[in-house]
C-alpha cells in the first residue's frame, strides 16, 4: 500500500467514526453495546469533532512528503491507536463493550500497523506515492 492510499483510507475511517459520534453519539455507541449518559454523549461528540478534524488533516496531507509535520502527525496517530487499542481491548474483554467491540479492536490494530509502518520506520525519502516495499 502507498502512503497516499493509506492516508485516504485513514481519512475515510476517521470521517465515518467522527461523523457518527458528532451527529448521533448515543446511537452510534449503542452499535458497540455502550450506553452513554448526557456527559458521555457530550464527550463522544467532542471526540467525534476531533476525528473529523483529523480526517481533514489526513486528506489534506495525502500529497505531502512524509517529512516534518506529516511524519509527526503519523507518529502521534500511531501512539493514539496503540493506546486506543489497549483501551478498546480492555473494554471488550471486560464486557464494557459488547461483542461488536472486536471490530474497533481490529481496526485500531490495523491502524497501528499502518501508522507504525509509515511513521516509525526510517523512510526519510518516502513520498505519498511510495509503497510498503523498502528501497535498497
Amino acid at each position: 500500500m502507498q502512503l497516499r492510499s493509506f492516508l485516504i483510507v485513514a481519512s475515510a475511517v476517521y470521517a465515518g467514526f467522527g461523523l457518527g459520534l458528532l451527529v448521533a453519539a448515543a446511537s452510534f455507541m449503542s452499535l458497540f453495546g455502550v450506553r452513554l449518559d448526557v456527559g458521555g454523549e457530550l464527550m463522544a461528540r467532542v471526540y467525534g469533532a476531533a476525528l473529523v478534524a483529523f480526517a481533514l488533516t489526513f486528506w489534506w496531507s495525502r500529497t505531502s512528503p512524509i517529512a516534518g509535520p506529516v511524519r509527526s502527525l503519523i507518529r502521534a496517530n500511531c501512539i493514539f491507536h496503540v493506546l486506543s487499542f489497549a483501551l478498546v481491548l480492555w473494554a471488550t474483554l471486560r464486557g464494557v463493550m459488547g461483542p461488536s467491540g472486536w471490530g474497533p479492536v481490529i481496526l485500531h490494530a490495523m491502524l497501528v500497523a499502518g501508522f507504525g509502518y509509515f511513521g516509525l520506520a526510517d523512510r526519510e525519502s518516502a513520498t505519498p506515492g511510495s509503497s510498503f516495499r523498502s528501497t535498497p
